[in-house]
């Protein structure tokens, strides 16, 4: 009997393994019509092209919603599942496969890995300051690689020197979408297996189930191994820096926060709540400055010297000379967006460009209101941290006025995941479900349509679960049927 049941559980992730392989090898033959589409290699050219074209625009969306309804009858499966040693090692197994089918993809959502690759070589080869000068103005064809070369790199440091580093071996650029991903990918176990070591020191028995949500999220797979963006590679800091705080480790705690706020500067909002955590740990009130002391030396200390090898005149002027090519988006912004979007309904077009400060004021007063509620409990043990983490980025997101593309979901996903698992009484993968739908949505690059689909999709799955739940509920409390026969 125990075999059967082994060998019916191994079928059942089987089952899911071979579906979503087949979903990455669509995404394969896309990235060949992709390729076919390029010129030289060029994934900004690629992926216009590509989704551009009405029919496989219309395509890539039902693809994308298909994939993510998938993920979540995979979330419905393993949420009443005791996952055991031999189901886990096959959920590793396809872990890998699924990354190696998209490693020999080529990334057509997105061309930023492009920008990576040009930045890293103009600082390698021809030596020039990213900050400074745009990469375009001394490599002119890397503006037909990806259209951010024109301006100065909108990365932080810890980002351009890992790009520079992987620009030494000097590839050609075809060989180094693979390196580059190669890196993303190993990022990705290094999230994965973070995950489970977090879960595993706060929640055991549900290790398992925490990796496995992670490890087959269609988005997060699709933003490291196929797009190779290095949200990934902040995500891997940001959990360093949990793990770290579940050790009540201060100082490598926020070193590696700070390391992911110069990969990309959002995850600075968490930087109060890990301060509040350590400060809550100690009692008197020299402690706390002295911890409060020691929290920032570290943050400056790594910021000085990651930006010392790119410091010269105008470096501030090139940190926000990128901030111009941001603007408002009503579409695909946040709250913030929406809000003006009531706010000049009646309005020409034209003043939209004149209130991106106030929209920012406005994502700002939002932020503080949520920091005003997240601190006002005491953020004392490792599962608030957790939960105010996801709790405030979730919100930075939501409130953002700028287009928040699909891999920001990236710094999001791992925390709901750690909430969902950790803080919850009982699992419930609704919101994770969601936010991997929206996030896969925007790709298709929809704007209005992304936002109806994903409404109209989670209504009706709302809908769904809640006639299932009332009728087990029925079924479950209804009395057994009477026998009236007679037995004489």
């Amino acid at each position: 009997m125990k075999l059967l049941t082994k060998n019916n559980s191994l079928r059942e992730i089987n089952f899911f393994g071979v579906l979503f392989c087949l979903c990455y090898l669509f995404i394969f033959y896309a990235s060949l019509l992709a390729l076919k589409f390029s010129r030289q290699w060029q994934v900004e050219h690629a992926r216009t092209t590509l989704l551009d074209i009405p029919f496989n625009f219309f395509t890539l969306l039902i693809f994308l919603i298909i994939l993510a309804i998938l993920y979540g009858l995979l979330l419905r499966y393993l949420k009443n599942k005791e996952i055991s040693k031999c189901q886990f090692r096959r959920l590793i197994l396809f872990f890998i496969i699924f990354q190696l089918i998209l490693l020999v993809s080529f990334p057509f959502f997105s061309s930023d890995i492009a920008d990576y690759i040009t930045t890293g070589s103009a600082i390698t080869e021809l030596k020039i300051n990213p900050y400074l000068t745009p990469v375009a103005a001394v490599n002119p064809q890397a503006a037909a690689y990806n259209g951010w070369s024109i301006i100065t790199t909108a990365y932080g440091p810890v980002a351009n020197l890992l790009n520079s580093f992987l620009a030494v071996f000097r590839l050609p650029f075809a060989a180094n979408l693979f390196l580059f991903r190669l890196v993303t990918i190993l990022f990705n176990i290094g999230c994965a297996l973070l995950v489970y070591l977090i879960v595993g020191r706060l929640k055991p028995q549900m290790k398992y189930l925490a990796f496995a949500i992670f490890a087959w999220n269609p988005l997060i797979l699709l933003e490291s191994a196929a797009n190779g963006h290095n949200d990934i590679i902040l995500a891997f800091f940001v959990l360093l820096a949990f793990w770290f705080a579940l050790q009540k480790k201060l100082l490598p705690a926020m070193a590696a926060l700070a390391a992911a706020c110069l990969i990309k500067y959002s995850p600075v909002v968490l930087i109060p709540l890990f301060i509040a955590y350590f400060i809550n740990l100690n009692d008197g009130v020299k402690q706390k400055i002295k911890t409060f002391a020691k929290s920032a030396a570290v943050i400056l200390g790594l910021v000085l010297i990651t930006f010392l090898p790119f410091i010269g005149k105008g470096l501030f002027h090139g940190l926000t000379q990128h901030n111009q090519f941001f603007s408002l988006d009503l579409y695909r912004g946040g709250l913030a967006a929406v809000i003006i979007l009531i706010l000049i309904s009646l309005v020409e077009a034209g003043v939209i460009d004149k209130l991106n400060f106030f929209s920012q004021i406005i994502t700002v007063i939002i932020l503080s209101a949520a920091y005003f509620l997240v601190l006002r409990k005491k953020i004392d043990s490792p599962q608030r941290l957790i939960s105010a983490g996801a709790l405030i980025i979730f919100i930075l997101l939501l409130a953002s006025p700028f287009v928040v593309h699909s891999w920001y979901y990236l710094w999001l996903l791992p925390l709901v995941i750690l909430w969902n698992v950790l803080y919850k009484k009982r699992f419930d993968f609704s919101l994770l479900f969601f936010l991997t739908l929206l996030a896969l949505v925007i790709y298709s690059y929809a704007n209005v349509i992304s936002t109806l689909v994903v409404g109209l999709i989670c209504l009706l799955w709302e809908i769904a679960a809640y006639i299932f739940r009332t009728n087990y509920k029925h079924q479950k409390t209804s009395p057994a049927p009477v026998d009236t026969t007679n037995s004489d």
